[in-house]
């Protein structure tokens, strides 16, 4: 009913299991979307199809858990071997720098990405142009939970909270998602925000990352 017509699925859990599954409900015509699956290593040799696709292999950061750090680059560079490219977690600066670096060691490929990067202030932007990252946000997380994050998320990191005009300017590539079932599904909402910018109660959050509609609706297109 939104006009979408292509889902991304960034479970960093999915495995075979999950691609039938998934493959059983776009047979039974419950899931009626194309179908973009990240997930493990055990995906690494699924083969694409007209309607679910291989996606990228999804590394879930944690501050307080943090892999192994030769691991992580060994498994990117398994990732890369098999023709797939790595997305990585990121809601903190803390999981940005770890994911940023370990790209870096173990040299990026074209389609590595950052998901949410949540926190994205200037030195860790200019790194993402340098490796040639992509970014895949969330811009309704300022009108969803904007008050929570003016409550909670430490001053200094505020003015660079789910940014857009700012990366767009850079010239990183990036694009939206809804991150549902954590956030509305409706991309149209997530439009509206990204071009308000403003939390439930109409506090102005990054007012100077706003988007014009063209390039809000840009997220959702490429």
């Amino acid at each position: 009913g939104y006009g979408v017509t292509g889902v991304t699925d960034t479970t960093h859990t999915n495995t075979q299991a999950s691609v039938e599954a998934f493959r059983t409900a776009q047979q039974r015509g419950e899931l009626r979307q194309r179908l973009r699956l990240m997930g493990d290593a055990s995906l690494d040799r699924l083969p694409d199809s007209a309607d679910l696709q291989r996606g990228e292999h999804k590394f879930h950061l944690h501050d307080h858990a943090l892999p192994d750090f030769d691991q992580l680059c060994a498994d990117i560079r398994r990732a890369h071997g098999a023709g797939r490219g790595v997305a990585f977690h990121c809601v903190s600066r803390v999981d940005l720098v770890f994911a940023l670096e370990a790209l870096r060691a173990a040299c990026p490929r074209p389609g590595d990405r950052i998901e949410h990067a949540s926190v994205l202030p200037p030195e860790l932007l200019a790194t993402l142009v340098e490796l040639r990252l992509r970014v895949v946000t969330q811009p309704q997380f300022v009108s969803e939970r904007g008050e929570v994050y003016l409550r909670d998320v430490a001053v200094e990191d505020r003015p660079w909270l789910y940014r857009l005009a700012g990366p767009l300017s850079a010239g990183v590539p990036l694009a939206a998602g809804s991150d549902a079932p954590f956030g509305d599904a409706n991309p149209w909402a997530a439009m509206q925000a990204a071009v308000d910018r403003r939390s439930a109660d109409g506090q102005r959050i990054g007012a100077d990352e706003a988007l014009t509609p063209d390039q809000a609706l840009a997220l959702f297109l490429g």
